[in-house]
């Protein structure tokens, strides 16, 4: 169980590292097939980004799997960090996405949220990056606002609410409560018309609930 336990941190961070430069591979691809002109090169390059993205798929797909069999009340993992960085992390990630879909990324974090906290950042992290990742897939034109606030602070417990809004498409009201199954879409994925595995939104419930 240990041997296991290890083995699937190992995955889950690797899977992270490898997530950001990824990330960047992708859309500085996308870039500079924009600024060729000789076909063959525009060729290698859209390969390039091809490749980049079925590796990131496969990447998200093995994190989400791992994640949610990590599921459990022994999985938190509380430490000391600054939530003001882990919020600019994630943006920076995403930076690229948004450029390219030509979306603006807004981030407030009212003076009142202490910057260094105690607890589980990379479910945090995972959490928001869900989230987000979610508001730029089914956003095409406009924002991704990230919104934090301190609803209350006692004896050094606080607690915060994250709000991430968009202006994509939404989601109808009596899909609303289903998109948190596991492996649910509110997009079948025969129509072509969004990636995913279905399970973002499931983690995101579990890691909140915990």
């Amino acid at each position: 169980q240990e041997a296991s336990r290890a083995k699937s941190e190992f995955i889950a961070n690797i899977s992270h590292d490898i997530r950001t430069p990824l990330t960047g591979i992708i859309g500085l691809s996308q870039i500079l097939e924009e600024k060729l002109n000789n076909p063959d090169d525009k060729q290698s390059v859209q390969w390039i980004n091809e490749s980049g993205k079925q590796l990131l798929g496969l990447l998200n797909g093995v994190l989400e799997v791992v994640s949610i069999h990590k599921v459990h009340e022994h999985a938190l993992q509380m430490e000391s960090f600054d939530l003001y960085r882990l919020m600019e992390d994630i943006v920076e990630l995403e930076r690229i996405a948004t450029k390219l879909r030509q979306l603006e990324i807004i981030v407030n974090i009212s003076p009142s949220v202490p910057r260094h906290v105690v607890g589980d950042r990379m479910k945090i992290y995972r959490i928001l990056l869900n989230l987000i990742g979610n508001a730029i897939k089914f956003t095409d034109k406009g924002y991704i606002k990230i919104e934090t606030r301190l609803l209350s602070l006692h004896e050094h417990k606080a607690l915060i609410e994250f709000h991430v809004i968009d202006t994509g498409i939404g989601i109808p009201l009596a899909l609303q409560k289903k998109v948190f199954s596991r492996f649910f879409k509110a997009t079948p994925s025969y129509k072509g018309l969004y990636l995913g595995n279905g399970i973002g939104l499931h983690i995101v419930k579990k890691y909140i609930k915990l």
